[in-house]
């Protein structure tokens, strides 16, 4: 009686286990190739598959066998590909300073979509007014910001030029041009465009990405304006 409860329980929290993954890839709460929903599956259909011994059903058991294969494939897929997934040094930088929301395997995917440049001295990467066609990541060299006439900051390496309007081609609001020899990572619009048809999920992660890098810029700018005007005060 004890091993009845004990399998109808597990039953039970098979159903559980199926019924919210289910609702977290609704939800959006997991996505649908991830490890997580994955292994709750896994979980789910091993519970739902031990119960059967205190009922046996024939097609039920085959489609939680079944369930269970798939799921330790799709899980050995992942493993793999997690092993495969290698960043040289430059990569690793940029995803340690940008990119640390994303999965290694995204990220894998997005640095795919780029190149590495040599940017040369004078040479422009946003212009103001015209829309932005690419997104660049320094990884060494220096660029400087020109808003009208104006030189109003420059950058670094580790600075991420174009994130604001890369995603929907909006006007640059300022120019950017190097002004030391460049080491960058480019990813044209139209690169971006095809990496988010293919996978929706990764762009909107990389529309978080590069509102934070977007932020911390702006963050900066002020504290510079603030600066200048205590300055000017005195």
């Amino acid at each position: 009686m004890q091993g009845s409860l004990f399998l109808d329980g597990l039953g039970l929290l098979g159903a559980a286990l199926y019924l919210g993954s289910y609702a977290g890839l609704q939800f959006g709460v997991i996505r649908g190739n991830s490890a997580l929903y994955t292994i709750l599956n896994l979980a789910a259909s091993l519970a739902v598959l031990t119960s059967l011994f205190s009922q046996w059903n024939l097609s039920s058991a085959v489609i939680q066998t079944s369930w269970v294969v798939i799921s330790l494939v799709g899980l050995t897929r992942l493993w793999l590909l997690q092993r495969r997934l290698r960043f040289d040094d430059a990569e690793q930088v940029f995803y340690d300073t940008h990119l640390g929301a994303l999965r290694h395997i995204d990220a894998r995917r997005f640095m795919d979509a780029g190149e590495w440049v040599d940017l040369a001295v004078g040479e422009g990467l946003t212009t103001e007014g015209t829309p932005v066609e690419a997104l660049f990541f320094l990884a060494g060299g220096e660029a400087r910001v020109i808003a009208g006439s104006q030189e109003v900051a420059r950058l670094g390496e580790g600075a991420l030029i174009g994130e604001f309007g890369v995603l929907t081609r909006a006007p640059a609001s300022a120019t950017v041009e190097i002004t030391r020899p460049a080491r960058a990572f480019r990813i044209t619009a139209d690169a971006l465009e095809t990496l988010g048809d293919r996978n929706g999920e990764l762009l909107r992660q990389l529309s978080f990405v590069f509102a934070l890098s977007g932020q911390a810029k702006l963050a900066t700018s002020n504290a510079r304006l603030r600066g200048s005007s205590l300055d000017a005060a005195r």
